[in-house]
């Protein structure tokens, strides 16, 4: 296997040689940052509520079929319970499992991507838009 050339690290103002699109310095700020942005993820998916709740939909789906690829017509297993709508978007919906669905690796990472870019640029919209205060 040939070598992959070095190219510039992506991260701000940053420029070190890399392999990938992060140097290992930014990548660790990157996860740190996603880390901050995530909050109490960590916490609420090692409650016994979710456990509870993760339960209850593996019990009612137990075929643990990948959702995305099952609308495909294709059938893939699945190994994550994801939420259809973030819990950033709607909390109230964290513990229902009609708001469940089985994921493989790949489509949940990139699910998370999508969701995680059309939340960053509701907020941003929202900053925009918001009108100016009168002091």
């Amino acid at each position: 296997m040939p070598d992959v050339p070095l190219k510039a690290c992506a991260g701000a103002g940053c420029g070190k040689a890399t392999r990938k699109g992060l140097c290992n310095a930014c990548l660790r700020k990157e996860r740190k940052r996603l880390d901050a942005e995530r909050g109490d993820d960590r916490a609420f998916y090692r409650s016994a509520a979710w456990r509870r709740c993760r339960r209850e939909f593996a019990a009612l789906n137990p075929k643990r079929i990948c959702a995305e690829h099952f609308k495909r017509g294709r059938i893939e297993p699945a190994t994550i319970v994801d939420h259809i709508v973030p819990r950033s978007v709607r909390p109230e919906l964290e513990l229902n499992v009609a708001n469940l669905q089985w994921l493989c690796q790949t489509c949940h990472n990139q699910k998370t991507a999508r969701d995680n870019k059309a939340i960053r640029k509701r907020k941003q919209t929202m900053h925009r838009t918001r009108a100016p205060t009168r002091n």
